[in-house]
């Protein structure tokens, strides 16, 4: 999601109950659509086919399609649902492609109904009321953790490979990720960021420190500090202690003697 957007306009806010469209399924035409939505689902169950994508919608989700042109936008309905749809214009999209996200945010669903309500009073000063409001929904939205499943697609095999050899004493290339995933490292890293919050090689090293401390805490089986950095893919003791204390402000031996301590 970008983080940083200006929104130019709200165009309209409406409420879609469970009986506006009595068809289980409905064909839209191909169009250029004008706005960015954002759609809160409060019930139902519906599949939606926009463009190329396949979306599957279910209470306390958010649907968002962006502007531009729509070949496809098919509704199916499995289970009539009611939801809010804020058509709005921005000077960039927050996503250039649809999504819908699951929210745990019980703050949203609340905006949503919020702006809304101020929608269709209209009352004095109504407008920048809801530009505002529209401006928190996309604040909480940034608190999400969100990345769409198509995006996260083209880096699954790289995740993957990552969890499944972070403990390898072969180091784990750019160039090893590039060709799993077919796409480029400056790709990669962006998705990355977008799912965690880090860099690859950031995530690396988070999966090995946290192992570290696993086996360190373990106390069925006494592991020495070299066994310690030898299981997570260390062909030294020195790096992995220098690296652990980077992390943590302490060294290997140390944190083991003070998790004893605290238990």
């Amino acid at each position: 999601m970008e983080k940083t957007i200006i929104v130019k306009e709200i165009h309209s806010i409406i409420f879609v109950g469970k009986h506006e469209y009595p068809e289980k399924k409905t064909i839209f035409s191909p169009r250029e659509l004008s706005y960015q939505e954002l759609i809160y689902n409060f019930s139902g169950d519906l599949t939606i086919e926009f463009n190329a994508q396949t979306l599957r919608t279910l209470p306390n989700t958010i649907r968002y399609l962006p502007s531009g042109t729509c070949n496809k936008y098919v509704v199916d309905r499995k289970e009539y649902g009611e939801c809010i749809d804020i058509f709005f214009a921005a000077d960039k999209l927050l996503f250039n492609e649809a999504f819908v996200v699951d929210t745990k945010n019980e703050k949203l669903p609340l905006l949503f109904k919020k702006v809304f309500s101020l929608w269709i009073q209209k009352s004095e000063g109504y407008y920048m009321e809801c530009i505002s409001l529209l401006y928190k929904i996309l604040a909480e939205m940034q608190k999400t953790n969100y990345l769409s499943d198509s995006l996260f697609q083209k880096i699954k095999p790289a995740v993957e490979y990552i969890q499944e050899n972070f403990r390898s004493t072969e180091p784990i290339t750019a160039e090893k990720l590039v060709s799993l995933c077919g796409v480029s490292y400056s790709y990669i890293k962006k998705i990355f960021a977008l799912k965690y919050k880090i860099s690859p090689k950031r995530y690396i090293l988070q999966l090995k420190m946290n192992y570290a401390c696993d086996l360190l805490n373990y106390t069925a089986t006494h592991y020495t500090v070299s066994q310690v950095a030898e299981s997570c893919g260390y062909n030294d003791i020195y790096t992995f202690s220098r690296q652990f204390k980077t992390e943590f402000g302490i060294s290997p031996t140390d944190f083991r003697k003070k998790y004893k301590s605290s238990k």
